[in-house]
């Protein structure tokens, strides 16, 4: 008889271990604390993913997912080394393939020195000695990282690679909660070595935290509805939470969605009982408290907000204006005016984001990566449309949340930012969605159709 899924997890958490503990002993003292500390990081994402994997009640899907996590994280530890060498002395950018990593880590480093002096920090004053003119809660992951193990890019690179292949594992979980095993399957290996969402996640950015605790939170609420077991809805809340404090806009976003889902879901219960309003408005005190406090944190940093329609349009003008510069700005110095030319504006926005970077458009190494990618892209859009069809008449029991999040997101891209080059890759919170529809589409064809 084989090895069971279980016996080789074990084995491979063992030996893992095991080496980790001989590395530690052994070269302790040969090898400067930052090596030992990424190669740490590396072997901790390895055990987690292994750990979780563990969980999985079906030894058919243990065995699948153990095969496609090791190899996706495998690869995304080798394109890492292999990007960070290759751009050693490239610029002032040393090992970091995008400008943005780049950034943060320099950011943290500052941030670190700081706290290792334990100097009192003023954030305000911050954000004026960094080198992006920001500081967010990302750039203080890379301090608190530098903190204990020094200046360690490679710890921030694995890290993120680990995030990136027990993403992969999550949405595998959630299609196979809602679809059948050859679409879950499919959607795994497609999110798992898709090219952007495979480079954004070997590289110093916040976008796999992001896009992981997007899927994290959908995974929990869909098993929520699948098992109705309270323990999912702790796993929403606290990924919503660490999403909040990562990505504010895009947490405003999950949480309306999942809020209006279950709102839904609680009126087709009750059929208009008073037990609706009553859970509605109970549910709803601590979402708009956290909401509250968001929003405010938001306008304190970008400025004031009234809602009426006029301020509104000035608002994404405040926002939207700075970030179109540069080689892939759309329609830089375009302002919102009225109802009118924000009519006129959206379209192209929507363009931008469903269907940019446009393979003329090619001004960066990363625009160069996507060309093929968007080729592709483009030629998976009617299949994109059929499984979201199919999904929506089959399966909005489950995805209602998930079709609103898609819309919202995409909504406040093409409205919010100005340069396609940025689109491109925050689009990546909700690209392992689209592209898990995208394979719905291929597999609807089928003479037995591959949904529920």
């Amino acid at each position: 008889m084989g090895i069971t899924a279980d016996v080789r997890i074990k084995k491979h958490s063992n030996i893992m271990f095991i080496l980790f503990i001989t590395f530690v002993i052994l070269f302790s003292f040969l090898i400067p604390l930052p090596v030992i500390a990424s190669c740490a990081i590396a072997a901790l994402g390895f055990a987690i993913g292994l750990l979780i994997i563990s969980f999985v009640e079906s030894e058919e899907d243990r065995k699948f997912l153990l095969r496609v996590f090791i190899y996706s994280y495998l690869a995304r530890i080798l394109v890492t080394l292999i990007l960070y060498v290759l751009t050693l002395g490239w610029r002032s950018h040393d090992g970091f393939f995008i400008d943005d990593g780049w950034c943060y880590s320099e950011n943290g480093w500052m941030m670190a020195k700081y706290l290792a002096k334990r100097l009192n920090v003023n954030i305000f004053l911050i954000k004026r000695m960094t080198v992006s003119g920001t500081f967010s809660i990302y750039d203080q992951i890379n301090a608190r990282v530098y903190l204990l193990v020094g200046k360690s890019p490679l710890s921030m690179l694995f890290m993120n690679s680990a995030i990136g292949a027990i993403t992969v594992i999550f949405m595998y979980l959630i299609s196979i909660l809602v679809f059948k095993k050859e679409v879950a399957r499919m959607a795994a290996m497609v999110c798992a070595f898709w090219p952007s969402l495979f480079l954004w996640s070997t590289q110093n950015l916040k976008e796999p935290a992001t896009v992981f605790l997007s899927v994290l939170c959908f995974w929990g609420f869909i098993s929520f509805l699948k098992k109705a077991n309270l323990m999912y809805l702790v796993v929403v809340l606290i990924g919503t939470y660490l999403l909040i404090n990562l990505m504010p806009p895009i947490a405003v976003i999950l949480i309306m969605s999942i809020a209006l889902h279950a709102a839904v879901s609680v009126y087709k219960l009750v059929k208009r009982t008073p037990i609706l309003i009553l859970v509605i408005c109970v549910a709803s005190i601590p979402i708009l408290i956290k909401l509250t406090d968001v929003v405010s944190g938001v306008l304190n940093q970008y400025g004031s907000f009234k809602f009426t329609i006029s301020d509104m349009l000035t608002s994404l003008n405040f926002h939207r204006n700075p970030r179109a510069s540069a080689n892939l700005a759309i329609l830089p110095g375009y302002d919102f005016k009225g109802v009118g030319s924000l009519a006129i504006y959206l379209p192209i926005g929507l363009l931008a984001v469903l269907f940019g970077p446009f393979p003329w458009q090619l001004f960066s190494p990363s625009q160069i990566f996507a060309a093929p990618e968007m080729l592709i892209w483009y030629f998976m859009v009617p299949y994109l449309i059929k499984g979201l069809r199919v999904s929506f008449k089959n399966n909005l029991r489950y995805l209602f949340s998930m079709f609103l999040f898609i819309a919202g997101v995409i909504l406040m891209l093409s409205l919010v930012e100005g340069n396609i080059g940025t689109i491109f890759r925050h689009r990546a919170v909700a690209l392992n969605f689209l592209l898990l529809f995208v394979v719905v589409g291929i597999n609807a064809g089928k003479k037995k159709l591959s949904y529920e």
